[in-house]
């Protein structure tokens, strides 16, 4: 048995069903809905594009998943896109800037998770997932430490669209619960893996895709194309908190904080166990920056605003 594999799986749909147990005992079933929404998204998005792309796979060693090899996708894996994108909409919705820049800061949280996971995770028991491509334990062109950089593109892009839809239905149903509701955000995936898949085709479809992938037009391209979206959010959001004087310190839930924790704490734990530290410095730097700075945020805004409950 694989046992960090079983580990991670059992914990996190553990931590899911405690995700649908508080939303329902505090009666906010716009949430639980959303919840649910995006974990089907998440889901159906791994399906399909394992499926028409074929860049990775999945390990076998999950146990509950759906889908034959190598087109198999764990199920944990989608509900963790799901708990990702409420948790993160959830802590910037305490930051009271403009609506139409919480999106933004929903990503770069998300990206945090995939920055300090990604490494470490296919390194884990023969990989929780494995590229097309042998593992690599310096920065390359075409990846970083062996997971390419379309990667990190496409989970700023997942996040990005799937919150603004979540956000956009919410504006239109106004937290209300009935059947219209229920239905038109269960069907919510349906309509949001458009665009991403819009996205997606236009890119593996250009006619230079396979040499801008490669690095051989411009080294580093989509490195550079990732460096410049996070400067592009970073900059509207601090624009926004400027302009706007914005509190920082409303009220909030826990469990969004330990999601990001677990997350963070687990591999932070694999890192050491798996000696990365040693194998790949730089790396284990990046990451341990990365936790540093996000349990650096989470512990300002409990300590000077007492914001969880």
């Amino acid at each position: 048995m694989a046992i960090f594999t079983t580990i991670f799986e059992f914990y996190f749909i553990g931590l899911f069903v405690a995700f649908l147990f508080f939303y329902m005992k505090n009666d906010r079933y716009s949430e639980l809905i959303n919840l649910i929404s995006a974990a089907i998204f998440g889901i159906t998005l791994e399906f399909l594009i394992i499926i028409r792309y074929e860049n990775y796979r999945y390990s076998t060693d999950f146990l509950v998943q759906i889908g034959d090899e190598p087109g198999n996708v764990p199920i944990v894996i989608g509900l963790c896109w799901g708990m990702i994108i409420m948790s993160s909409m959830s802590i910037s919705d305490r930051t009271g800037i403009k609506k139409s820049i919480r999106p933004l800061l929903d990503t770069l949280q998300a990206i945090t998770i995939d920055l300090s996971m990604d490494v470490i995770a296919i390194r884990i028991e023969g990989g929780f997932w494995v590229w097309g491509s042998p593992l690599k334990n310096n920065i390359t062109p075409d990846g970083y430490f062996g997971v390419i950089w379309g990667n990190f593109i496409a989970w700023y892009l997942v996040v990005l669209v799937y919150s603004y839809f979540l956000r956009l239905s919410s504006m239109f149903w106004q937290n209300t619960v009935n059947f219209k509701m229920l239905l038109f955000n269960l069907t919510l995936p349906i309509f949001a893996y458009i665009p991403f898949y819009l996205i997606l085709e236009s890119i593996r479809r250009s006619y230079y895709y396979q040499w801008l992938i490669t690095g051989w037009i411009i080294p580093y391209y989509f490195a550079y194309v990732f460096l410049a979206m996070i400067l592009l959010a970073l900059t509207l959001i601090f624009y926004e908190i400027r302009q706007r004087q914005v509190n920082l310190l409303k009220q909030g839930d826990l469990l969004p904080v330990i999601l990001f924790a677990s997350f963070h704490l687990f591999f932070l734990f694999m890192l050491i166990w798996l000696e990365i530290v040693v194998k790949i410095p730089l790396a284990a730097f990046v990451t341990i920056l990365v936790v540093t700075l996000d349990f650096g945020l989470h512990y300002i805004l409990y300590r000077y605003g007492q914001i969880y409950n």
